[in-house]
């Protein structure tokens, strides 16, 4: 025997249209983003960490993260040494900015334009 249930067209579509507006809704909670840690150049201009951090901090804010700013210097490469060994751990920062400087050592050398 089979039981009918009874479910129009119109209520189908709208039962549809619900379930798929469901992912659109996004309910924030204290720690809904979770953890961050950045690692920054170190700069050279006195204060010019702190504008950073200030900016970080009410990104932070505004988008409920919890937010670790680690300024490491660029002398003797070691932010770019600092990316390697958290690479090869496998460990460490989850945003690092660009190792400053290198430009220079690099090995592209330009050329007279020839005709």
């Amino acid at each position: 025997m089979t039981v009918s249930i009874g479910l129009s067209r119109r209520d189908a579509l709208k039962m549809g249209a619900a379930a798929s507006a469901l992912p659109l809704v996004h309910i924030r909670t204290a720690g809904a983003a979770g953890k961050l840690a950045f690692a920054f150049w170190d700069h050279w201009v006195p204060g010019g960490n702190d504008v950073m951090k200030k900016q970080v901090d009410a990104w932070a804010k505004q988008n409920k993260v919890d937010v670790t700013a680690d300024f490491i210097t660029g002398n003797n490469n070691k932010l770019l040494m600092t990316g390697v060994a958290e690479a090869q751990a496998k460990t460490g920062h989850d945003v690092m900015t660009f190792s400053t400087g290198t430009a220079s050592t690099s090995r592209i050398r330009s050329r007279p334009w020839t005709t």
